[in-house]
């Protein structure tokens, strides 16, 4: 009798265990999935952002060429081939600016997602320990007073016993 109710409380056990398993992957999912999108929001402003900042710069940068383009129409005579060169050289210079600006701002992204992957590892790494000290610490809990309700249990049949010996 007491084999059946230790097999049928190690049963009630292993269905606790499984349906507090089963909450922690839904809780961490949950906090993983919130995560993502907290840093993929903060991705995207940040790339709206950069992608602003650049906008800007080329605009700047076309209205130096304007400049540069007017004021060569004005030299137009004895410098056409001085001006052809110089707006050869500032439009290289133009081009490599921002093909730097985006490899810096490709670098940064990949910066970010990094970060991102690790910070999502962290934070599930953590869930995942605090799930696990909490199941132990509920299942000892549980383990200790089903052991004290075991030896209550046994201290009544001892009772009883001496009494039915007498």
């Amino acid at each position: 009798q007491e084999q059946a109710k230790l097999q049928e409380e190690r049963a009630q056990l292993d269905l606790l265990r499984q349906s507090l398993l089963t909450e922690r992957d839904e809780r961490d999912n949950r906090r993983i999935s919130e995560t993502t999108e907290a840093y993929e929001r903060r991705l995207q402003q940040e790339r709206r952002e950069m992608e602003e900042r650049l906008q800007r710069e080329l605009e700047e940068k076309e209205k130096l060429l304007r400049e540069v383009e007017r004021r060569q129409q004005m030299e137009q005579e004895g410098l056409a081939a001085e001006r052809e060169r110089s707006k050869r050289e500032r439009e290289e210079e133009l081009r490599a600016l921002l093909q730097q600006k985006d490899r810096e701002t490709v670098e940064r992204e990949e910066r970010l997602r990094a970060q991102l992957e690790q910070e999502r590892e962290a934070v599930r790494k953590k869930e995942e320990e605090r799930i696990r000290a909490e199941v132990e610490r509920k299942m000892k809990i549980e383990y200790e007073q089903r052991m004290r309700e075991a030896e209550a249990e046994r201290q009544r049949e001892r009772e009883q016993w001496e009494k039915e010996y007498r």
